[in-house]
């Protein structure tokens, strides 16, 4: 990976590089601008990049993951250039131990012989963000997440957010029942 550190790389040049384009002032045989492919041999094979393909995909950036009664939320940016989109796909799971059809635990680290795990998916949704662009995306619990909150009244869950089949970030979120509303006692 291109690390755009002090001393390195420039960040505007290494945002080109991630996306594929010739760096600033590089050019081909024909006066056009040109990369390059390394190839097995050891030489560089030029393609010409006037020709039509579709942009590279963008690099997401993800905020901070809040929760809201049974949804959460989070806000998602694009970067890359003009045309190019990132799809995301924001994923809710919890592992269960269980002792036979019993609930023992959720996301328990303690293992047994006769204890088994199963990951349980509570939810999914996927965004499409263009380039340059912040959408929050929400994520609801579904009915087992559902179901699980209103028995354990408290539901730690993991939430991932992927692109291009790979895990942009991890973290872990609390679901909570909100406690009852107590009237002021008057009749």
């Amino acid at each position: 990976m291109i690390s755009a550190r002090r001393g390195s790389i420039p960040r505007g040049e290494a945002m080109r590089l991630l996306v594929g384009e010739a760096p600033e002032g590089a050019t081909g045989e024909a006066g056009g601008s040109s990369t390059g492919a390394a190839t097995g041999s050891g030489s560089v094979a030029s393609t010409d990049s006037s020709a039509s393909s579709a942009p590279a995909p963008g690099i997401p950036s993800v905020g901070h993951v809040s929760v809201s009664g049974t949804t959460a939320s989070t806000p998602i940016t694009c970067h890359g250039v003009g045309g190019s989109t990132c799809t995301i796909t924001v994923a809710l799971s919890v592992v269960e131990t269980l002792q036979g059809s019993k609930i023992v635990g959720i996301s328990a680290a303690t293992r047994s012989a006769k204890r088994r795990r199963a990951t349980v998916m509570l939810g999914s949704a996927t965004a499409v963000v263009s380039a340059g662009q912040t959408k929050t995306v929400r994520i609801a619990l579904n009915g087992a997440g559902r179901r699980l909150l209103t028995t354990r009244h408290s539901l730690a869950a993991k939430i991932t957010i992927s692109s291009a089949g790979h895990a942009v970030t991890t973290s872990a979120v609390t679901f909570r029942i909100p406690p009852p509303r107590t009237t002021s006692g008057r009749h």
